[in-house]
């Protein structure tokens, strides 16, 4: 992914006080470099800038020097590379509050790092505390990269750290330890959308089932039915056999994208009788016609309209010809004409599509979580999109229970760039 793609040229000098740049210069004695806006664009003494190269974060820094048509950024560096000329710059008003998101909100979920194990192994301490939105009873899985370590609850909860039980470990007896990552799973507001993490996938002679990590408590119930994620993509969907001491789903490999695994995300999916309309994905596309995961069991009729989400809040119509149990085909509301072919590329297999038009224009899911935060500024935050859902550049990017605030300053499908303003900003 080039940073062309994640910097829209369409940043040049926003409203919102966003202004996207370029080095022109770097001091070879100080850790500054010269940026090709100024004052004349909005730029502000102590403006906060964020510096990329291709699909990276190079520093962050802030205006120290302002002239009409350049200024000087002090930089901190985030990893082992340093700002070279033509990288590629946003400078972000020290005033900027951003506005809420015309395509969707991002419902962030907690993420935080286990500081200290108590002796017995089955309590720790984490890095996150009410500060960050942490609650009592707050329902975690612990991962150590792509491995599950176990799952419980929070206990006891301070401002700035976080005492966690756990209600199952592994069973071949590793515990968490210190520096693995904790996050929060379960019903997150605003939109009250449930997820959690595969812990095991049990391939046998009959269909492939998974644990997820969690129980009832959790938000799942029995025969609910989920979509699994990895990295952002679609990977499969499942229903829920049973949600007693654990949660156990079974994979449907006709909506199989790929083989889940252990880590990859669980989100229960919509159904006819919830607030939001269902979701499916298109799995199997031929010319104008494709077949979807949809079907009866989602109220789907024959002649029904169906919208496909584009990424950027558009969206394109299919009509339903045929109804199954789980599934429906579609075709193209009108046949594609010469100048309608993008019609035709939107019908992408795995792409989403709802009941309701209105769904691409503005969603509230949670579909974002915190990519590890390493030597970035804590003012920066960046992000990877899961399911189907993009936010514009100067949307605000939610992050439940917090006063804290995030803008998107740079997005593509893959990452989303972000940076904290002012608490309480709209």
């Amino acid at each position: 992914m080039a940073t062309a793609g994640l910097l829209c040229a369409s940043v040049a000098v926003a409203d919102d006080g966003i202004v996207a740049a370029k080095v022109i210069a770097v001091s070879d004695r100080r850790p500054v470099v010269i940026v090709d806006v100024g004052g004349e664009s909005g730029i502000g003494q102590n403006d906060r800038a964020v510096i990329f190269r291709d699909d990276a974060v190079v520093s962050t820094g802030s205006v120290v020097h302002l002239e009409s048509n350049r200024c000087g950024v002090r930089f901190g560096r985030v990893g082992k590379k340093i700002p070279a000329v033509n990288d590629r710059v946003v400078v972000i008003g020290s005033d900027s509050s951003g506005g809420k998101s015309q395509s969707c909100e991002l419902a962030l979920f907690n993420r935080a790092v286990v500081d200290r194990v108590l002796p017995a192994g089955d309590r720790f301490w984490i890095d996150g505390g009410t500060d960050g939105g942490w609650q009592v009873n707050d329902a975690v899985v612990v991962l150590r990269r792509s491995t599950v370590m176990g799952w419980g609850r929070v206990t006891n909860c301070y401002e700035n750290s976080a005492l966690v039980a756990m209600d199952q470990s592994r069973e071949d007896g590793f515990l968490p330890a210190r520096g693995d990552n904790v996050e929060i799973v379960g019903r997150v507001a605003p939109s009250y959308s449930v997820r959690t993490r595969i812990a095991a996938v049990m391939a046998g002679s009959g269909p492939t089932q998974a644990i997820l990590a969690g129980d009832s408590r959790t938000g799942f119930s029995d025969d609910d039915r989920v979509e699994i994620f990895r990295n952002g993509k679609y990977i499969s969907s499942a229903r829920v056999v049973t949600a007693e001491t654990y949660l156990q789903v079974e994979i449907d490999e006709a909506f199989q994208r790929q083989q889940p695994q252990e880590g990859d995300v669980a989100v229960l999916r919509s159904d006819a009788d919830s607030l939001e309309p269902p979701v499916g994905r298109i799995f199997r596309v031929e010319g104008d016609y494709a077949l979807i995961t949809l079907g009866q069991s989602d109220g789907i009729e024959n002649g029904q309209k169906l919208f496909v989400l584009n990424a950027d809040g558009s969206t394109t119509a299919l009509t339903v010809r045929k109804v199954y149990p789980e599934h429906c085909g579609a075709k193209l509301k009108a046949p594609v004409k010469r100048d309608g072919q993008n019609d035709r590329e939107q019908m992408r297999p795995w792409g989403a599509v709802s009941t309701f038009a209105g769904a691409a224009s503005h969603r509230t899911v949670p579909c974002a979580r915190p990519i590890g935060a390493g030597k970035k500024s804590k003012w920066l935050a960046m992000f990877e999109p899961e399911g189907y859902c993009l936010p514009k550049v100067g949307d605000i990017v939610a992050n439940r229970g917090s006063d804290r605030a995030w803008m998107a300053i740079a997005v593509s499908t893959e990452k989303i760039v972000a940076v904290e303003i002012e608490a309480g900003s709209p």
